[in-house]
């Protein structure tokens, strides 16, 4: 076969070839991959064949290539068939929702899944018409960047919903397109707002409490804390959003100054110890070098991590402390104290209480207020009432304890406790000691009244005896020492003397006479004693007291008190024998003491009491007959004279109290005075508001041989004293216009050693002054010639002192 005819054969041949070709691609499109698979392989080895023989054949180059590039053409499409197919089988089978589009964002195809749950979306338009336009974006440039992390988009379909999609670039025919692959999060995207919006709102409750919260993970790092943590302790969020551990962050508080770097490491040790202990976490309350106190909470939270709230317990522990010093107060209180519940049951006593009515706590306990203690009538339905009027109740109850009366006073009031309950505090106090102070201080009173009546009537009535003993005394110098005027003029001396002794008794009796220590003669003051006690005793008690039997016995002390003590034991003698009965009074010597015993006949002191009877306000009378001072006040002056009491039974019955006071007194004293007259004469001149004085106690002294002069006031004295020659003045205290010590001044101001005598019926109220001696009216001309002439032999102007006679002369 020549050579053009292999030519055409081969041209022929590559038609057929080639008409083969187009039907093999036809049939690939119609059956699909399936056949494009099976019949691309034997194509592609048939197209190199075919090439091979063709060159071998001295075929042209453009028949060659012709072919060639048909085969690849053919390739290049079942390729692109296959691939079709693979993402067609892909979008049939896949159970999410797929959709292609392109880079645009324009929507190509949706499978199954996408049409079923997103049903409007339709191909041809803008996926951005259904899904945020940011979304769509951030998606295709995912695609582009190869980036396949899911998106979480939402679609605004009816209802909204939301996918978890993932963008992949794929080329299908020769076109770029993205395939879009979702999952729908719909229930996921709305659960996870839910617990977002829980989040929030708990945030929101923790940044509102008053605690400060702060949340450890199990590694005790930080993992949350609210405002108020920030707040109380002054930290940075910044630094704790760092997640600082527990130690780190209890460290940065010392570092801001509220703890000591040593307290915290003790502080963080403790906790430490307590979070990884099993059980219950202990609080621990943390005093702040602030001053705050701050209490730490901890609670092991489910599945590891730890929740500590810390409260400002400042004002919590200022009030418990109050509540502490006020329950410490009210527990230590003399006063009874005691609460009740709106039934009146007992639910607090403090010891006071318990004390006042003889019952421990425990027994008080569920008590009504007003059944104990047993016995003190406390009227509950008037106290109820009273409080149900919205007023508290006060008032006395009367109690017997071991045969004696007590009072309390008692007063109840309504408080309210929470929530809304009515209380009563009962407070209870005794005061029979204080009715017994106030017995004394209205007998105190009472004393000192009749004490300024008394230093009254003194003062005028010792005027009056003044005058009569004066003129009784010019009488006898005037008459015969014998005569039928004798008696009478003694009789009248004697009951001078007696009015004399009775109003200085008075004045001892009420306390007017001032304290003032000297030799006391002990039977002169039984004397006394005796003649107040007879005065107010019945005419059924006898008194015996002889004067004549008893030694003479002499102390150093206060007369008046002890006159006072031996009256009191008078008194009780007195009360005691009752209506008629025998109370006898001796006074004995012992070695260097004396005895005063008072005897009395009456029923004695039972022996159960005989041991108190010298308690201050102790008393076996009825209320209202004894101040329960008597034997006390014994007991006190005898024991400040250095001696002692005793009490015993009197035979064949009675009591027996003994007195022993120490004999004792200065050297140099006496308890009598000298009566000798002085050697020597001087002259006076007598100053006293009251004529019959003043001319009584001048005549007396000239009688007895002296000048004596008369004054009527205090300005005629100066007025005298400046234009005479007198030795002395004898001046009384209380005159009208200037008194006595007035008018001594001026004479001392004047003349230095004149000689001066204050008289005065009320002795105790005038102070020491610049006067030599004071003396109590009436005074007997014998004692102001004493006293004078004691006054003139101090200031050297007795005749013959030095050798001269000083003479008169005193110059105003």
């Amino acid at each position: 076969m020549g050579g053009g005819a292999a030519a055409w054969s081969w041209r022929e041949l590559l038609r057929a070839f080639g008409t083969g070709l187009g039907v093999s691609l036809l049939l690939a499109g119609a059956a699909g991959i399936a056949v494009s698979r099976r019949i691309s392989a034997p194509l592609t080895r048939l197209a190199g064949q075919v090439g091979f023989s063709m060159e071998g054949a001295g075929a042209g180059y453009a028949e060659a290539g012709a072919l060639e590039r048909a085969l690849e053409e053919m390739q290049r499409r079942l390729e692109e068939a296959a691939e079709r197919e693979r993402y067609r089988e892909l979008f049939d089978t896949a159970a999410d929702p797929m959709m292609l589009v392109d880079a645009a964002g324009r929507i190509l195809e949706l499978n199954e899944e996408a049409k079923a749950v997103a049903g409007p979306l339709v191909p041809g338009t803008d996926l951005r018409a259904y899904v945020p336009p940011a979304s769509v974006n951030a998606l295709l440039a995912r695609a582009r960047a190869g980036d396949r992390s899911p998106l979480t988009v939402r679609v605004d379909t009816e209802p909204v919903r939301h996918f978890e999609v993932r963008a992949r670039a794929v080329t299908l025919s020769g076109r770029q397109m993205v395939l879009l692959q979702g999952r729908d999060v719909t229930d996921r995207v709305r659960a996870e707002r839910r617990v977002r919006a829980q989040e929030a709102f708990l945030r929101w409750v923790l940044d509102h409490l008053d605690e400060a919260v702060l949340i450890l993970d199990p590694s005790r790092r930080v993992r949350y804390y609210n405002r108020p943590f920030v707040a109380m302790w002054g930290l940075d969020p910044e630094f704790l959003d760092g997640r600082p551990s527990m130690e780190e962050t209890m460290h940065e508080v010392a570092r801001l100054g509220l703890y000591d770097e040593r307290a915290v490491d003790a502080l963080v040790r403790r906790r430490v110890e307590d979070l990884g202990r099993p059980g219950p976490v202990r609080p621990i309350h943390t005093p702040r070098r602030d001053g705050r106190s701050v209490e730490a909470f901890a609670a092991r939270l489910p599945g590891g991590g730890f929740l500590l709230t810390y409260r400002d317990v400042t004002e919590r522990v200022r009030q418990d402390r109050e509540r502490a010093l006020l329950a410490a107060v009210v527990e230590q209180s003399r006063e009874g104290m005691a609460m009740a519940s709106p039934l009146g049951a007992l639910v607090y006593a403090n010891s006071a209480y318990e004390t006042l009515c003889g019952m421990d706590r425990a027994s008080l306990m569920g008590r009504r207020y007003w059944d104990v203690p047993e016995g003190d009538g406390l009227p509950h339905e008037e106290v109820e009432a009273a409080l149900a009027a919205g007023e508290p109740w006060s008032g006395r109850v009367v109690l017997v304890r071991r045969g004696e009366e007590v009072v309390h006073e008692v007063g109840v009031t309504e408080i309210e406790v929470p929530p809304g309950e009515r209380y009563r505090v009962i407070v209870r106090r005794d005061v029979t000691e204080s009715l017994h102070l106030h017995a004394q201080l209205a007998q105190a009173q009472k004393m000192e009244a009749i004490g300024v009546l008394a230093g009254g009537v003194a003062h005028d009535f010792n005027n009056i005896l003044m005058a009569l003993l004066g003129n009784i005394e010019v009488l006898k110098a005037r008459l015969p020492s014998q005569g039928s005027h004798a008696a009478p003029l003694a009789r009248m001396e004697r009951a001078v003397g007696r009015a004399s002794d009775l109003v200085r008794r008075i004045l001892t009796f009420s306390g007017r006479q001032p304290r003032s220590e000297g030799p006391v003669d002990l039977r002169v003051v039984v004397d006394e004693a005796v003649g107040f006690a007879r005065s107010g005793a019945s005419e059924g008690v006898r008194i015996v007291w002889d004067r004549r039997a008893a030694p003479d016995a002499v102390t150093w002390g206060e007369a008046s008190e002890l006159c006072q003590a031996v009256l009191n034991l008078l008194v009780n003698a007195v009360q005691a024998v009752g209506p008629r009965g025998r109370v006898e009074v001796t006074v004995e010597q012992e070695g260097g003491e004396a005895r005063i015993r008072v005897r009395d006949d009456g029923p004695g002191i039972p022996d159960e009491v005989r041991d108190r009877v010298f308690d201050p306000f102790f008393t076996t009378k009825p209320p209202g007959e004894g101040t329960g001072l008597g034997l006390a006040l014994v007991k006190a002056i005898v024991e400040r004279h250095g001696g002692a009491v005793e009490i015993g039974r009197a035979e064949p019955q009675g009591t027996e109290v003994s007195m022993r006071i120490p004999l004792r007194h200065r050297e140099g004293e006496s308890a009598r005075g000298s009566g000798d007259a002085p050697a020597f004469r001087f002259s006076v001149l007598v100053v006293d508001d009251d004529p019959d004085v003043a001319e009584a106690l001048a005549e007396s002294l000239r009688g007895r041989g002296h000048r004596a002069d008369v004054a009527g006031s205090g300005e005629e004295a100066l007025a005298r004293w400046a234009s005479g020659n007198y030795e002395a003045v004898v001046c009384d205290a209380g005159m009208p216009g200037m008194d006595g010590r007035t008018v001594i001044e001026r004479v001392k101001r004047g003349c230095p050693g004149a000689a001066t005598v204050l008289l005065t019926g009320r002795l105790e109220d005038l102070p020491p002054g610049p006067e030599d001696a004071r003396l109590r009216k009436p005074a007997s001309v014998l004692e102001v010639e004493r006293i004078l002439a004691e006054a003139i032999r101090k200031a050297g102007r007795m005749e013959g002192e030095h050798g001269q006679d000083t003479g008169g002369g005193g110059r105003g």
